[in-house]
């Protein structure tokens, strides 16, 4: 794949292959998609200390997991919804929670994500 010139004078688009090919298309999901910035909702969303909202960051792209969290201080954070041990998603609906439990065997996270 060509670099794409600085000089805008001398700069072209990408070629068409890039937009259609599923191999740019899967080097893009880690190398763009995994590491830029993504809206996820609003703090509103997140209406009272201790309450979890979870998502999944671009379905049917990244097809990640995550959970918006507002901890006791009212803090809101961004962790993964998979349990560390088995994979397992620790939160299904949005709601008041007082830790996060993975369902399939009991292991706890504070909602700072220990």
């Amino acid at each position: 794949m060509e670099k794409i010139n600085a000089d805008i004078r001398r700069a072209h688009t990408l070629p068409a292959e890039f937009y259609r090919s599923p191999k740019w298309f899967e080097r893009s999901k880690d190398q763009v998609f995994a590491r830029a910035w993504h809206y996820v909702g609003e703090s509103s969303q997140l209406p009272q200390a201790r309450y979890a909202w979870p998502f999944v960051l671009l379905p049917g792209v990244l097809d990640e997991p995550l959970l918006l969290v507002r901890d006791e201080s009212g803090r809101i954070r961004c962790l993964s919804n998979v349990c560390t041990h088995r994979g397992n998603i620790l939160i299904s609906e949005a709601g008041p929670v007082r830790q996060l439990s993975c369902g399939y065997h009991g292991r706890c996270f504070h909602l700072d994500g220990q």
